[in-house]
């Protein structure tokens, strides 16, 4: 499942998260998502580039209102949400991790983040 990889994210004893200036992301508050619409499919020569490491946050994004899926944190595993027939990996999976009290969390479900 994803607990142990949020246990190991949120350690007791680890330092704050250098970006999370209001203190929003913690090990409770944290709700997983993956994408269920449609974007731009990354071509091979970017994606490449991206397994590389050189443009990673660059991909333009292009998903719709409502794309997104809650992830059961507790049930479900990576190879069971990839395997979903809604899910959408447009070169990369990519899990997205939301605290429950950010300020963006309604331009998130929204899209216009």
């Amino acid at each position: 499942t994803f607990e142990p990889f949020l246990d190991m994210m949120f350690q007791e004893d680890a330092s704050a998260l250098p970006w999370d200036e209001r203190g929003e992301y913690t090990r409770g508050s944290v709700t997983l998502y993956y994408s269920s619409s449609y974007g731009k499919v990354m071509p091979q020569n970017l994606l490449l580039e991206w397994l590389d490491g050189g443009h990673v946050g660059e991909q333009e994004r292009t998903w719709n209102k409502e794309a997104f899926q809650r992830i059961d944190a507790g049930k479900a595993t990576l190879a069971s949400v990839l395997g979903r027939e809604d899910c959408v990996i447009p070169g990369l999976p990519t899990v997205y991790a939301l605290a429950d009290n950010d300020f963006h969390r309604t331009k998130f479900h929204n899209g216009d983040w």
